[in-house]
């Protein structure tokens, strides 16, 4: 029974690793993240098996966060979303794992080409986050920034090389890591709303067949929802004041022609019409730190 059991997990392991939802495999590239990042790694996980129970429950742990008064709740909850994107933007988009940003500029081009199908070509899922530069973003302008990850990606030296072109060393620029945190935290907001809000508010309580614990935790839902809205509307603002203060018009200004240069160049072009592959986050190298 020991060895079914070991095996059945050992399987299970496997298919979660393997799970492609949509060309996106969220096991794997989760478990990724936490080797780019793995001091950020311990800490989300941490506070989310706090928040599921799973750890310091007997403490009293959980309560901390899911507490019996409903405005309580949707307070903790939007203030759990705030703290999860202050360290998604400071490990993310301002972290030194060069690896670990080439995989986050990938993953986020994806889902903002998979949401411009379900909006309109003249406004993009990037318009709504308007900060002075990612509104101004097109469908090329998306192309060519994920062409120039997938390349860095595959590259066996990713970690350490210099920059090697004008849009990668853009690409790697302070300015763009910070103007387009917003759009990093609209990436990994559904992720969080997910582990954080779903999971402990309704999924868990429904495998324990609890049907009252999901409408006692219903606002932490709710709070977790309205969090992750504030989060990405503060990262707007403050992206585009600290634009505005740090003088970065010319900066932005340049950074665009140097992305619509590369998305005009006819190669590159051809290429993301044909849907060739220049390298993935499956075939790149493991973090130096780790090799």
């Amino acid at each position: 029974m020991d060895i079914f059991r070991i095996l059945l997990s050992l399987g299970l392991v496997i298919l979660l690793w393997r799970l492609d939802v949509r060309g996106i495999r969220p096991i794997r590239n989760f478990i990724l993240w936490g080797v780019d990042y793995p001091f950020h790694f311990l800490l989300t996980a941490t506070l989310i098996l706090v928040i599921w129970g799973v750890v310091g429950s007997g403490f009293g742990l959980q309560g901390l966060f899911l507490d019996e008064d409903p405005l309580t709740q949707v307070l903790l909850g939007a203030t759990v979303m705030l703290l999860f994107a202050a360290i998604t933007v400071h490990y993310v988009a301002l972290g030194t794992s060069r690896r670990g940003w080439w995989a986050a500029v990938h993953r986020l081009t994806t889902f903002l080409r998979r949401a411009a199908t379900i909006t309109s070509a003249t406004r993009p899922a990037q318009a709504a986050l308007a900060n002075g530069f990612l509104e101004e973003l097109s469908t090329a302008d998306i192309d060519a920034i994920d062409l120039t990850a997938r390349r860095c990606l595959a590259l066996p030296d990713a970690t350490t090389a210099e920059p090697r072109d004008p849009l990668q060393a853009c690409l790697e620029s302070a300015p763009f890591r910070v103007l387009i945190a917003p759009a990093v935290l609209l990436e990994k907001g559904f992720g969080l709303i997910l582990l954080v809000g779903v999971v402990p508010a309704i999924i868990i309580p429904a495998l324990r067949r609890e049907p009252a614990a999901c409408l006692e935790r219903l606002p932490w839902l709710v709070g977790v929802c309205l969090g992750d809205v504030l989060a990405i509307i503060l990262g707007c603002k403050t992206t585009a004041w600290l634009a505005e203060a740090a003088g970065w018009r010319d900066t932005t200004a340049a950074m665009l022609a140097s992305i619509r240069g590369r998305a005009a160049d006819p190669p590159l072009a051809a290429t993301a019409a044909g849907g060739q592959t220049i390298g993935s986050a499956d075939s790149a190298p493991r973090p130096a730190w780790l090799t």
